[in-house]
């Protein structure tokens, strides 16, 4: 039978040749507090073909070479109040779905800060995370990645952007924060049927939001100041069926 309602909690892995923790093909309802993986020569954690196993409380960090943090094929699930920093990438979803990730901190990566990869990943949630000071984008979204929630989130202090959705389908992108960014401060490009409501862009180096080549999207009640270029920046080719209501861009140069 599969391995089940096992707990792992405060367990020390580091220096290893491989990664700190490998879950593959467990059962349900395994939990992952509060462990600490670091100097891995692969990844920090991967979780691959796994469902329902739940994380809590991890640090993962000076994973180097690879990604601190990454799960892969996997459905259900849920990581909360994670560490995830001076990773490669620090926490990489990959053709996943119903994957929730809330209050995690992702900072000083060498890549991305939190991305999601692949087509497979309908019913995810991104909530309340806070990533910053990454050298790649704070949020990635991309390669078909579709009905995700992003609700909450800060993205600060990036070298690229702070929320970047590209080929992606059917997000809805809510409240979050992107400041004193690199790059643009949101940007949506290649995508159909998002929602875009009541975020917040300032001080970043690119345009505050970007939309480029999407179709039959809502962005209702951006608010874009302090940026560089453009407040918004529309690219018609083509953006069809969307909807822009009650955006403010002021003070962008």
């Amino acid at each position: 039978s599969a391995t089940a309602r096992n707990t792992f909690v405060a367990n020390s892995l580091y220096s290893n040749a491989q990664d700190g923790i490998h879950v593959e093909s467990p059962g349900p309802s395994n939990r992952f507090n509060a462990n600490r993986a670091s100097r891995s020569g692969r990844y920090g954690i991967f979780v691959l073909t796994t469902r329902s196993n739940l994380f809590r409380g991890n640090v993962i960090h000076k994973n180097f070479l690879n990604d601190g943090l990454k799960i892969e094929n996997s459905a259900g699930c849920s990581f909360s109040n994670d560490v995830v920093a001076t990773n490669n990438n620090g926490f990489v979803i990959v053709q996943s779905t119903n994957i929730r990730v809330e209050k995690l901190s992702s900072f000083s990566n060498n890549g991305q800060g939190l991305a999601f990869w692949g087509s497979v990943s309908p019913g995810s949630t991104l909530r309340s995370n806070a990533l910053y000071n990454n050298r790649g984008d704070g949020v990635l979204i991309q390669m078909g990645a579709r009905v995700c929630d992003v609700r909450g989130n800060r993205s600060y202090g990036n070298t690229g952007g702070g929320f970047i959705l590209q080929n992606a389908v059917s997000n809805t992108v809510v409240g979050n924060i992107a400041a004193n960014n690199g790059g643009d401060g949101m940007k949506l490009e290649g995508s159909r049927g998002s929602r875009f409501t009541n975020n917040t862009t300032a001080s970043n180096s690119g345009p505050g939001l970007v939309v480029i080549a999407v179709t039959n999207s809502l962005f209702v009640k951006t608010t874009a100041f302090s940026n560089q270029n453009h407040g918004l920046l529309i690219f018609l080719n083509p953006v069809q069926g969307c909807s822009f209501i009650s955006n403010s861009a002021y003070l962008n140069t």
